[in-house]
């Protein structure tokens, strides 16, 4: 079972991500904004996997993954970002480890 984090603001969409990852049997943390998910960095969590919304209260999903790699203990964790349009992927290519694709909320295979 692998800690998987989950940053994403809109309710829908968090719960949907959760709810497919915990029926795989994985431990899910689902945080808000930014600086909740940062906040886990800084408290030393182990975590397998993060995913992050491209758009976030009080940040993006590339802000956050610079400030994520800062941390030497999850420079390596791999990052996904869940973004909507091709522009949010393209300025993610240096950071972000690859890109889960929404369309109206859902997730695409």
């Amino acid at each position: 079972m692998a800690h998987i984090v989950v940053v994403e603001a809109r309710k829908a969409q968090a719960r949907l991500v959760e709810t497919m990852l915990s029926s795989h049997h994985h431990e899910v943390t689902v945080f808000k904004t930014a600086r909740e998910g940062l906040q886990m960095v800084r408290d030393g969590a182990m975590v397998e996997l993060v995913l992050v919304s491209a758009t976030l209260p009080d940040s993006n999903g590339i802000e956050f993954a610079a400030r994520l790699r800062q941390d030497a203990s999850h420079y390596g964790t791999p990052l996904l970002m869940i973004a909507e349009d091709v522009t949010h992927r393209m300025r993610g290519l240096e950071i972000i480890d690859d890109f889960i694709e929404v369309y109206l909320g859902f997730v695409l295979p």
